[in-house]
């Protein structure tokens, strides 16, 4: 038996239990995708660095008009600042 003959044989509720199985499917994937992403990173009028031993190595640079502050890469170990825009150290 082929697949065609094989997919005209299931019948009608067959598919619209499988349909309303994909649109739950989508429905969930949406929810998960949207409300569980992670947020945009935004850039606030105050920002602070989450480790002291990257506050205390921070050098801000002004180029351009542009202010741009940041501190030396430690490899392997977390760094960052939780409103600071993504950035290359000096």
């Amino acid at each position: 038996m082929t697949a065609r003959a094989w997919l005209v044989r299931v019948s009608r509720r067959t598919w619209i239990k499988f349909g309303a199985a994909v649109v739950v499917t989508g429905i969930v994937a949406g929810y998960l995708v949207f409300y569980l992403a992670a947020g945009s990173l935004e850039v606030g009028p105050q920002s602070r660095w989450w480790y002291r031993q990257d506050y205390t190595r921070e050098v801000t640079t002004i180029a351009d008009g542009a202010t741009q502050t940041t501190v030396p890469i430690r490899s392997g170990q977390r760094q960052g600042s939780p409103s600071a825009s993504p950035t290359r150290p000096t």
